[in-house]
């Protein structure tokens, strides 16, 4: 039996007990047979069941006035990570992916999403991945710089992915002038990552070539 008697600790009150009773209740019935052979799907159950059972709500305020309480956060965390550690994973990232919308997103953006994060219709991640940052929030480069009406969002993220059995093409740089050299890159997982961001590339297998040209998103001014 797990030790529970923090919960008579003076900072949880009578709804925090009966809310980890409640979870302990639903882990124990809902989480003793998940099939980690496909985690993917696992994870899209698993953020639909939590929805379902009304727990996402705890991710995201329902309004700009709501305040999250980090005891419940906490409880759910420990509580979903005792019985199965891909159950904590999908709550914990409703969270961090719901986490930007409710405090910098708009009026619009947080009406659209967060009740859909909350009921586990809709997944939330967080898009950090960059070669220098790692999980390191404040190490990221991806810039945002206002022109005119719009934002320009500028950083490095380059990612391809292949399916396993198509055949890897050589990628070319195209410079300036038109001239071709190849990039440097290599296979992370399905990935073909290459180090840095460039305007323009070639795909090249055998005959057959693909082209890319960079294209820099801007976002409209808010």
């Amino acid at each position: 039996m797990p030790d529970k008697s923090f919960l008579t600790w003076p900072f949880f009150a009578d709804m925090h007990r009966d809310y980890a009773a409640k979870i302990d209740a639903w882990a124990q019935a809902n989480l003793q047979s998940v099939d980690h052979h496909d985690v993917d799907a696992a994870c899209r159950k698993l953020v639909k069941a939590l929805g379902q059972g009304g727990f996402l709500m705890h991710t995201a305020p329902a309004s700009e006035s709501d305040k999250l309480d980090v005891r419940t956060l906490a409880l759910s965390r420990e509580t979903l990570a005792r019985h199965s550690g891909l159950a904590d994973f999908a709550f914990a990232m409703q969270g961090l992916g719901a986490g930007p919308i409710s405090l910098f997103g708009t009026s619009g953006q947080r009406v659209a999403w967060l009740p859909k994060t909350r009921a586990g219709e809709a997944i939330a991640a967080f898009a950090l991945s960059e070669a220098a940052s790692g999980s390191d929030v404040a190490n990221i480069t991806t810039s945002a710089k206002r022109d005119g009406d719009t934002w320009v969002i500028d950083g490095e993220k380059t990612w391809i992915e292949w399916s396993p059995e198509v055949l890897l093409p050589a990628v070319f740089i195209i410079d300036d002038h038109g001239r071709e050299s190849l990039a440097n890159g290599n296979m992370r997982g399905p990935y073909y990552v290459i180090d840095s961001v460039h305007d323009r590339l070639l795909f090249r297998i055998d005959r057959e070539t693909a082209r890319a040209t960079r294209h820099v998103p801007k976002a409209p001014a808010k």
